[in-house]
């Protein structure tokens, strides 16, 4: 646990002060929990957020992995029955804090329906194809990167591997515009409380049956 951590504060592994309404845990294990994530664009979205302060969930031991692989598997079916095109994404650093376009140096992955493309959220950053996420973490620890921004759809996956510091919030900044919300990127500013409360409304109670 990290003492200024948010994440840690509401929903790390001894947690020292509850959350708002809006951080209900619509599933919860030993490993992760999964919220609404506030800021949504649309209805259904969400994060999935570690227990134990990481960051990045490319430095998870292998048997918290198996448990995350689990549930973020089980999260992204339930969401594509919505409809639409799921979008998952995490931007992350290696074992410090540094500018690499998140705002919570906790590891989440974002989970979302919306008509973005990989190709619209990171079409001019240094990126290459992967198979799936364990490729995308052997190659950052190969390449001994100090930050990463996975993308994943159901068609294809993507790793960026930036060369220099990112704008906080960069992928949210790139969404915003093709969700017709542009410059209301930041989820501070713009909670869009009704879509948190209509993902709540959605999932709670329909992930209870996933393997904890």
């Amino acid at each position: 646990m990290t003492e200024d951590c948010a994440f840690c504060a509401k929903f790390g592994e001894h947690p020292t002060r509850p959350g708002s309404w809006f951080d209900e845990e619509l599933w919860s294990s030993p490993v992760c929990a999964v919220i609404a994530g506030l800021g949504a664009f649309r209805p259904g979205y969400c994060l999935i957020v570690s227990r134990r302060h990481y960051h990045s969930f490319a430095e998870m031991n292998d048997a918290e992995r198996e448990a995350f692989d689990s549930i973020r598997h089980s999260l992204a079916s339930r969401l594509e029955r919505m409809g639409g095109n799921l979008l998952i994404y995490e931007n992350a650093s290696i074992g410090v804090a540094a500018d690499f376009g998140a705002c919570i140096d906790h590891a989440h992955w974002h989970f979302l329906v919306t008509p973005a493309s990989i190709d619209d959220l990171v079409g001019d950053l240094p990126s290459y194809p992967v198979h799936d996420f364990d490729e995308a973490r052997r190659a950052v620890f190969a390449r001994a990167a100090s930050s990463y921004c996975y993308v994943q759809t159901k068609k294809e996956a993507r790793l960026c591997l930036p060369a220099g510091p990112l704008p906080s919030q960069f992928v949210r900044r790139r969404l915003s515009e093709v969700e017709g919300f542009p410059g209301e990127w930041d989820w501070a500013v713009f909670p869009r409380f009704e879509n948190v409360e209509q993902t709540l409304t959605l999932l709670r109670g329909t992930l209870a049956d996933i393997r904890r």
